[in-house]
């Protein structure tokens, strides 16, 4: 695990310039992890983030969106709240991208205490940001005020499921007032934890189903890979090639292989960017 902590002030040259651009940015910035990572912000950086209790469909999403950036050479940054802060988390480094954590503590106390295995994850191949002083526990007021730095390192916010009093739609008022992109996914009309939302797609956010629109949003290609998977993935792969299909499609295709096997082959296949399982539960090919 990385252990260096460093605070940068504001008269420092390494001090993040993403965060520099803020009107009120903090007279320190602490990290701990890799630092060099700082570099690809804005640009290359994705803010995704949402409800603490998120649907499983939501929570599915943050982390597909969060490997589909990471394998695009992308930066996935959050703020490593459960729910779909710790998904997109997650899934940047399940395909093992790195991923930048915002925290409302000091940088060196994992918040929540449930996700320290998660923190030690960040620190082995990303970066922890942090506002807040060493062995500073959060308080009430520090959640909202980290969100701002969530969106200034990003050159677009996703909100993928938020209610309407939700901070996650504070960081997409800080990145709107910072001239950034916002997005949102579409969610259930019955579903408390998208009203808010669903109600950026209403007022003109960019509507993301996919792990490509969201590259595309960042001006990144996706990269599935140069060479096509064998084995099972390889059989599920060449069923995807015509149209989406359905569990229960792939399975009557690929007759060669027992449903356990084909479960297995499309989570594989999932986690390695090389397919996407839409909204309505068809997989399709990454960028199809």
């Amino acid at each position: 695990m990385a252990a260096n902590l460093v605070g940068r002030c504001r008269c420092d040259d390494r001090y993040p310039e993403a965060i520099r651009q803020l009107d009120d940015a903090p007279p320190v910035i602490w990290l701990r992890g890799d630092e060099a990572l700082l570099a690809g912000c804005p640009d290359l950086a994705a803010g995704i983030v949402g409800t603490r209790r998120p649907t499983m469909t939501g929570r599915d999403a943050a982390r597909r969106f969060g490997a589909a950036v990471a394998r695009a050479d992308g930066l996935v940054v959050s703020g490593m709240a459960i729910g779909v802060d710790a998904a997109a988390h997650d899934g940047a480094l399940s395909v093992g991208g790195p991923t930048i954590a915002v925290l409302a503590s000091g940088a060196d106390q994992p918040t929540p205490n449930s996700n320290a295995g998660l923190y030690a994850r960040i620190l082995e191949r990303g970066l922890v940001v942090a506002e807040m002083p060493p062995r500073t526990r959060p308080f009430k007021w520090s959640f909202p005020a980290r969100n701002r730095l969530i969106a200034a390192l990003s050159a677009v916010t996703v909100v993928v499921e938020a209610p309407l009093r939700s901070g996650a739609l504070i960081t997409a008022v800080h990145a709107t007032d910072l001239g950034r992109e916002i997005c949102a996914v579409p969610g259930s009309l019955a579903a408390d934890t998208c009203e808010g939302s669903n109600r950026l797609l209403v007022d003109g956010a960019g509507a993301l189903v996919d792990g490509a629109d969201l590259t595309a949003a960042l001006g990144l290609t996706a990269a599935p890979g140069a060479a096509a998977p064998d084995g099972p993935g390889g059989v599920v792969h060449a069923t995807l090639k015509r149209r989406p299909l359905s569990l229960g499609e792939v399975e009557r295709a690929a007759t060669s292989l027992a449903p356990g096997e084909v479960e297995l082959a499309l989570l594989d296949l999932e986690l390695g960017g090389w397919i996407v399982r839409r909204p309505d539960g068809r997989y399709a090919l990454a960028g199809g």
